[in-house]
C-alpha cells in the first residue's frame, strides 16, 4: 500500500511538471488539466472518480484516432487507476506504453512495471 502511495504522489508531481510547459500541438491534453484536478477526489472515494477514468479513456481514444501522443502522464494515470482496482495485468500496457512515449518518465515506468508485475503474480 506504502508504494500505491509512492506512486500516485510521484504521478501527481509529473503531471504537474508536464502541465507547466503550456499547449502543444504535439500531443492532446482536451480536457485533462480539469479532470485531473476533479479526478483527485478518487483518493477519497469521491462522486468524480467514474467521470474521470472516463475522461482518460477518451483522451486516451482521441490522441490514437488524431495520431498524436496522449499528453505526458495520461498513460500512466490510467494505469495507476487500473492498478488501485486491483487489475495489475491491465495497467501494465498502459505503464509500458507511457515509457516508450515519454523517454523521461522510461526509469520510473520501468519501476512501477516491475511492482505492478509483482502484484498482477504469475
Amino acid at each position: 500500500m506504502k508504494n500505491l502511495v509512492v506512486l500516485a504522489t510521484t504521478l501527481a508531481m509529473l503531471a504537474s511538471v508536464a502541465c507547466a510547459g503550456g499547449p502543444s500541438r504535439m500531443y492532446l491534453w482536451s480536457g485533462y488539466q480539469w479532470s485531473a484536478y476533479s479526478g483527485n477526489q478518487i483518493n477519497r472515494g469521491g462522486p468524480d472518480s467514474p467521470k474521470f477514468e472516463t475522461t482518460l479513456k477518451q483522451l486516451i481514444a482521441k490522441s490514437d484516432a488524431s495520431g498524436r501522443k496522449p499528453a505526458p502522464g495520461i498513460l500512466a494515470e490510467y494505469g495507476y487507476l487500473l492498478l488501485k482496482r486491483g487489475d495489475a495485468a491491465a495497467a501494465i500496457p498502459y505503464f509500458e506504453r507511457e515509457a516508450r512515449e515519454w523517454a523521461e518518465s522510461e526509469a520510473f515506468m520501468r519501476q512501477v512495471i516491475t511492482q505492478a508485475r509483482e502484484v498482477a503474480g504469475p
